[in-house]
């Protein structure tokens, strides 16, 4: 018997290497048989009818033998389901044994069609340790017999348990005619697999696919992405604060975040420059995750930059420049609270704007969305970035729209640059000086400070500023005249005389400035008055209040002396109708001092684009006309020093936007600290 099992084995050998398909009597009537389907061997001549022996051998396995019919030349024989795949030698025995050609290929049951293999899912897979888990996709795979379709990676048929996917041996299942899954496939250090499908004799294509590290998973690359965006914010921060230092004589309180979304003019978060940013962040943090995912992770090229990003930086830089227009054509917002606020990014002026508010919301979705439909996408899987869709690009343009259309219709916001109280003391310090018999007001001080200011001038041009010039030398002059104290009384009333003078003349300087076809003389002019005009109110302000302080006599009942007190303020967009408080309190108009007939602010200098805003506004309180109640809150103001509580002095327009400054008393004098880098009134 084995004698004859060898002589079958060395003709199967044969006939795996090919022989003619009519290579003698004995013939395979089809060559290539499905399991569970008839194989026929006709024997030509025919044998007597009997029963006889089939045995099928391929090389380095026994023969399988069973009992055959053999009728009219013909043998019939069922190919059994647990045959294995692949081709064998056939041979009948009867009286004798015979060999049949061509070589038998054994074909599934259920053939899925031509077996391919055309990709793998993902399409290239992530390691975890030496092992990976990942999808075959293609066609003809053996769903009934799931261990006919040998896996061979590298070149090596790999041992599959294809009960279930399991997490600690190589396992698999066939999920249908196209899909096979694995999991725990053992990969060594390799860092790419070379794949095929072998079922029997077929073998399918050769597919290669990259296996990437475990630090490749989508939260690993966001996580870089964001901190080299992080890092190039802080490289941005980092210069910025060495502005800073070499800026340091300027004596900034601005923090370097502050210096990067204050508006310079309002001291506010500027909305557009925060869109600005986020979206300019956003856009780094996409095209990071893009760079890190196709070469660090995939090894591709260098990616070129998506198609939307572009179109996303190119709105949001056109809102930002569209705003500073808006802003240079139809003013600032008011600038609100003192100091910065983020509210600032929602309101104009301290007052809710509906359509910064919509600007906002949408720039906060739309960055949002972005990135997280960049992460959606894993790092093995990326080729691009998901273009922001139209509907939401155009979203994005009416909302940017509605933000300038709402800066273009509203009106200019009132900005207060500095605050001017006279006199600075309060009433209390005032009323003890009064007692106490005063020798005559040393005004040498300020009137040097002014002296200075006047030395400064030189070829001052006829005219207007010229005007402003002599009307400061004359004050100055009169107030080094002072000998007396009724020398100083007499002194405080002309320079009101010579101030108002001056501020006429520096109003017409600035029309002829703004006149359309002014010489570039005009300008020049212009500021020269400007600056003789600062310096004579300065020296009004000090006079009067050091003459105050000396000869007032007490009000009636010992309430203190005799006097007006005046508040001047200076900024932009001040409007003489609007209201004024001080720490939350209405400061009415009843409590101004009456001029023409009238209880109104004075204009002293007014907005060029605009008459009926004013740069400096003056509020004068006579405090010996005022009523019981006025009374009672002006002495809650003025009444006794406090040097270490500021107080709030703020300006609202009739449209409600307000801005706010800052002072003590003493010294009843601030500037707009974020301005001008001192610190706050009171050391606030």
């Amino acid at each position: 018997m084995w004698k004859t099992a060898a002589i079958i084995i060395l003709i199967a050998a044969a006939g795996l290497h090919g022989q003619a398909p009519d290579c003698g009597p004995v013939r395979l009537i089809a060559p290539a048989v499905q399991r569970g389907a008839p194989l026929q061997v006709k024997i030509d001549p025919a044998p007597p009818d009997g029963k006889g022996v089939i045995e099928l051998a391929r090389a380095n396995e026994g023969p399988r033998t069973a009992p055959v019919q053999v009728t009219g030349g013909i043998a019939s024989y069922t190919i059994p389901d647990d045959l294995p795949l692949g081709s064998f030698a056939v041979a009948v025995t009867l009286d004798k044994k015979y060999p049949a050609c061509p070589v038998l290929k054994v074909m599934p049951r259920l053939g899925g069609g031509q077996l391919k293999l055309t990709s793998l899912d993902p399409p290239g897979t992530r390691r975890e340790g030496d092992f990976v888990n990942f999808a075959l996709r293609g066609s003809g795979f053996d769903t009934g017999r799931p261990d006919d379709n040998q896996i061979l990676i590298n070149g090596k048929v790999q041992e599959i348990d294809w009960t279930q996917c399991k997490d600690d041996t190589p396992s698999g299942r066939v999920t249908s005619a196209d899909r096979i899954e694995l999991c725990h496939i053992p990969v060594g250090s390799a860092n790419e697999l070379a794949l095929r499908i072998k079922q029997g004799d077929q073998v399918s294509d050769l597919q290669r696919f990259e296996l990437y590290s475990v630090w490749s998973s989508t939260w690993a690359v966001a996580l870089v992405s964001a901190l080299v965006s992080h890092l190039m914010g802080l490289f941005v921060l980092a210069l910025i604060k060495l502005l800073q230092r070499a800026q340091q004589a300027s004596g900034t309180t601005h923090s370097v975040l502050e210096t990067l979304f204050v508006d310079p003019e309002t001291e506010t978060y500027s909305l557009s420059k925060f869109q600005f940013y986020l979206w300019t962040a956003a856009a780094v943090f996409g095209y990071c995750y893009l760079v890190i995912s196709r070469i660090l992770v995939q090894r591709q090229q260098w990616p070129e930059i998506p198609d939307g990003l572009p179109a996303i930086i190119g709105l949001a830089a056109g809102t930002s420049i569209g705003a500073q227009f808006v802003t240079n054509v139809r003013g600032p917002k008011g600038a609100g609270g003192e100091l910065p606020s983020f509210g600032d990014l929602v309101t104009s002026g301290g007052v809710a704007a509906p359509e910064r508010v919509q600007f906002f919301v949408w720039t906060i979705i739309g960055v949002a969305v972005f990135c997280v439909a960049v992460v959606q996408h894993s790092p093995d899987l990326i080729k691009g970035i998901d273009p922001v869709p139209t509907s939401m690009m155009t979203m994005m343009g009416l909302s940017s729209l509605g933000y300038l259309g709402g800066k273009l219709a509203r009106k200019p916001g009132p900005i207060v640059n500095e605050i001017s109280i006279v006199p600075s003391e309060s009433d209390d310090d005032m009323a003890s000086a009064a007692a106490t018999p005063q020798g005559p007001p040393d005004l040498s001080q300020a009137a040097a400070k002014a002296k200075g200011v006047l030395d400064t001038f030189t070829d001052v041009p006829p005219g207007n500023a010229k005007t402003a010039v002599d009307a400061l030398n004359g004050a100055v002059t009169a107030a080094g005249q002072v000998k007396t104290a009724r020398d100083g009384v007499a002194v405080t009333a002309k320079l009101g005389e010579l101030q108002s003078k001056a501020e006429a003349a520096a109003a017409a300087a600035a029309a002829e400035f703004a006149t359309p076809g002014a010489q570039p003389a005009a300008r020049q002019a212009a500021e020269m008055a400007q600056r003789a005009v600062s310096a004579l109110q300065e020296l009004t302000a000090s006079v009067t209040s050091l003459v105050a302080a000396s000869v007032a006599p007490p009000l009636p009942g010992g309430a203190g002396p005799a006097f007006t007190r005046m508040i001047e303020i200076r900024g932009q967009n001040l409007s003489s109708e609007g209201l004024f408080e001080i720490d939350g309190q209405e400061l009415p108009f009843r409590m101004l001092v009456e001029k023409d007939g009238k209880r109104l602010p004075e204009v002293v200098i007014r907005e060029q684009d605009d008459p009926t805003l004013a740069r400096v506004l003056r509020l004068s309180i006579d405090p010996a006309q005022l009523e019981a109640s006025d009374f009672r809150t002006y002495k809650k103001w003025f009444g006794s020093s406090d040097p270490k509580t500021p107080k709030t002095f703020s300006v609202i327009n009739p449209d409600g936007q307000k801005s706010d400054i800052t002072f003590t008393v003493p010294p009843a004098a601030a500037q707009n600290p974020t301005k001008t880098g001192q610190p706050p009134a009171g050391g606030k």
